[in-house]
């Protein structure tokens, strides 16, 4: 490993001299999501961009040579991103830990990403792991706390403070979650991220704890003995809303041609390949409508699509098959390269 950054990685790699395209496989340590990449080679580096800070991923390599040899993936190589000094490095307040052999914080899910940290004997420290949230000033969030019990469910108080100013203080306006929320199944609320919130990484506390005869609602810091857990997360507050492409559709094909409808705030950043081979082709879509043309005839080709504006791997991929006259009996594997005109309609 070369070099490490917020939201890329250098890579120093010894190639073959024999060696065309250099592909890679991403994905997010503990997500099931993985993006299949070519390359992006200065020199003997390979430069990964696109990251989001106080992350850990997994990068796979597979190489493609000019003699038309490819080889496997190799092993894994476990990679973390820097920027995680606002959540790591800052000196934020001891709280008590708490005793959780009869009830703790079996998983925190906020919008649709759930992690699952089970029982950590009272304090669950994920500070600058992958268990790490998104967050957009402005936009509203559920944030919901999933109880773990070792017999019979209890009543549970449950809390959340994020530092959104980055002063290592949980202020009581930083507190997302009222802490005299009381329930002993899934507990449910609703946050929007203020506008004000400084932009970058900072740290999340959230607490679950024995409501039952015990007096006082969970605070942040320097509590006394009490049954429950809490736990600390980084949490990176990003500055601009990035819509979701809503739906990519086939809209028509040809013998040498596939047009896709794409209904999405643009651009739209794509891969497109021939299924079945490495060779990826990569750009931006500017308008809703994308065609490809000089394709091969009765061919299945995959688009794959994601926003402009969103860092982390999820690609939304669509399959199409070219028509021609002899699909159901050709077998004819071209010699030439594929080339590709592509062309923007609006």
């Amino acid at each position: 490993m070369d070099s490490i950054y917020p939201t890329e990685a250098h890579i120093k790699l010894k190639t073959e001299p024999d060696f065309k395209h250099i592909f890679y496989i991403l994905q997010v340590v503990g997500s099931t999501v993985k993006d299949t990449l070519e390359a992006n080679i200065t020199g003997d580096l390979l430069i990964i961009k696109g990251l989001e800070p106080c992350n850990q991923y997994t990068i796979s390599l597979q190489s493609d040579c000019f003699s038309g040899k490819t080889s496997g993936y190799g092993e894994e190589i476990n990679i973390s991103t820097n920027g995680c000094e606002d959540c790591t490095g800052l000196d934020y307040c001891d709280r008590i830990k708490s005793k959780s052999s009869l009830e703790w914080l079996d998983a925190l899910q906020i919008g649709v990403k759930k992690f699952y940290s089970g029982n950590n004997l009272g304090y669950g420290n994920f500070i600058g792991s992958s268990a790490t949230w998104t967050l957009t000033k402005g936009q509203g969030y559920d944030i919901i706390f999933s109880p773990g019990f070792s017999s019979d469910s209890s009543e549970m108080n449950y809390s959340a403070w994020i530092d959104f100013n980055h002063d290592a203080v949980f202020d009581s306006t930083e507190n997302v979650v009222n802490p005299d929320s009381i329930s002993n199944t899934e507990f449910s609320q609703y946050f929007t991220v203020p506008q004000s919130s400084m932009t970058g990484v900072t740290r999340m506390r959230v607490v679950s704890k024995y409501a039952s005869f015990q007096q006082g609602h969970p605070n942040p810091c320097n509590q006394l003995l009490e049954f429950g857990e809490y736990e600390d997360y980084c949490i990176y507050i990003d500055e601009t809303r990035c819509e979701k492409i809503r739906d990519v559709s086939t809209a028509s094909v040809g013998d040498h041609f596939i047009e896709w409808r794409i209904n999405a705030a643009l651009p739209v950043k794509y891969l497109f390949h021939e299924k079945g081979k490495a060779e990826f082709t990569e750009g931006f879509i500017q308008s809703n409508i994308f065609k490809i043309e000089n394709l091969h005839e009765c061919t299945e080709y995959i688009l794959e699509t994601k926003p402009e504006c969103q860092l982390a791997p999820g690609w939304i991929r669509e399959k199409a098959k070219t028509t021609g006259q002899n699909c159901i009996t050709s077998t004819k594997i071209p010699s030439h390269p594929m080339k590709l005109k592509f062309i923007h309609q609006q």
